[in-house]
């Protein structure tokens, strides 16, 4: 949906509905992607232009998004589930352009390109194993010196 608000502002509105039949996915240990399960997003955007002046305009894009896996999927490490990791619940962008000045064209542009949720991690309460029991870390008392 668009709507010229103003001769000077203009805003648009989009639902959208993508169902993928692969997800790429990356496998940090082989250092390469491959075709996961497929997967659903669904959201929406909102895109705002301002016409400040005849050669200054604002631009504001928003998008809230979901995706998640169509069906649970082992990411190799045990956790079963249709989570996807570091899916972005939203993103935005926010620019102003230069336009009409002839050849002289500029942009200027901030862009968060991904905002995800965090995760919580619990810590180890457990004390790391000791591979090397003999080795000391902490410096000896004895003297260095050649004595």
């Amino acid at each position: 949906m668009r709507a010229q608000i103003d001769h000077n502002l203009t805003m648009t509105f989009a639902l959208f509905n993508l169902w993928q039949q692969s997800e790429t996915i990356i496998d940090p240990d082989v250092g390469m992607d491959s075709a996961g399960p497929p997967s659903r997003r669904y959201g929406y955007e909102i895109n705002i232009t301002y016409k400040i002046n005849r050669w200054l305009e604002f631009y504001g894009s928003y998008s809230g998004d979901h995706t998640r896996f169509t069906r649970d999927f082992d990411d190799g490490t045990g956790h079963l589930g249709k989570y996807i990791t570091d899916a972005p619940f939203a993103t935005g962008a926010f620019a102003l352009y230069l336009t009409n000045l002839g050849r002289g064209a500029a942009a200027w542009n901030i862009g968060i390109s991904a905002i995800t949720p965090c995760r919580r991690v619990r810590a180890s309460t457990r004390r790391p194993p000791r591979i090397f029991p003999r080795l000391r870390t902490a410096p000896s008392r004895r003297r260095l010196s050649g004595k």
